[in-house]
């Protein structure tokens, strides 16, 4: 019994140091136990990311997000009349009446320019930080009369008088400055509108002047115009290029 006992050790040593599998099933075991704290590892490194996912972006939410600009356009009403046919009980002879209706066309301008400056800082909070910017935006450009007649517009119909111009943007509570628009060497306030429905468009802001001061005529060549936005932001600014030609110059 002695010499049996001695014997089954020896045995089962040997089988450990030449045997494939058992070094495989001891392999596997130590894998299984190194992926215990590696679990608790990423566990915490999820954690901290979307900690810092969300300190961040409360942290660009009281200074100001991303910055996106569209316009400036000017709206410009104008009268379509639609005839509408009606008849008298019992009788068969026709009434007509014209209905005037007010329509809008959205002129862009002819060129629109951008000089852009922006200065960047860190905001800290706790072991997270969050670049993020002060910029100012000053637009100048043109308008040039359309081409009425093409869009089907009886040019005497046009209301010049109850135009408007808008711009919007993705960043409304950051901007800092009163805005005003100067058009032909008068100044116009913006003021801020219900937020743009026209699909594609609707997350934007939208600012919108009173009328404007234009001539109630067709002889509108060119209209000139400038604007400035100063304004809080984090993570990029964008220009929606609208005018026929579009520059942007930034400058840091």
């Amino acid at each position: 019994m002695q010499e049996n006992t001695n014997q089954t050790p020896s045995k089962f040593g040997r089988w450990l140091k030449t045997s494939v599998t058992a070094q495989m099933i001891i392999v596997g075991i130590l894998i299984l136990i190194l992926l215990i704290p590696l679990s608790f590892v990423q566990d915490l490194i999820d954690e901290r990311s979307s900690r810092q996912e969300g300190v961040i972006e409360e942290i660009n939410e009281k200074w100001g997000n991303a910055v996106n600009v569209y316009g400036p356009i000017m709206k410009v009403p104008y009268k379509e009349y639609t005839e509408e046919v009606t008849y008298k009980a019992g009788s068969k002879v026709p009434i007509k009446t014209v209905k005037t209706n007010i329509r809008y066309f959205y002129l862009f301008p002819e060129n629109l320019d951008n000089q852009a400056t922006a200065q960047s800082k860190i905001l800290k909070r706790g072991n997270f930080e969050s670049s993020v910017f002060t910029a100012q935006m000053h637009f100048t450009g043109k308008y040039v009369h359309p081409s009425l007649e093409e869009k089907g517009i009886i040019p005497k119909d046009v209301l010049w008088k109850k135009a408007t111009i808008e711009v919007r943007t993705t960043n409304l509570k950051g901007i800092k400055n009163e805005l005003r628009f100067d058009l032909n060497k008068k100044s116009y306030a913006f003021e801020t509108k219900a937020q743009s429905g026209d699909g594609r468009n609707s997350y934007y802001d939208v600012l919108s002047t009173n009328f404007l001061d234009l001539p109630d005529t067709n002889s509108l060549i060119e209209t000139l115009f400038s604007f400035t936005m100063k304004f809080n932001g984090s993570k990029e600014i964008s220009l929606i290029p609208i005018g026929k030609t579009t520059t942007m110059k930034m400058k840091s």
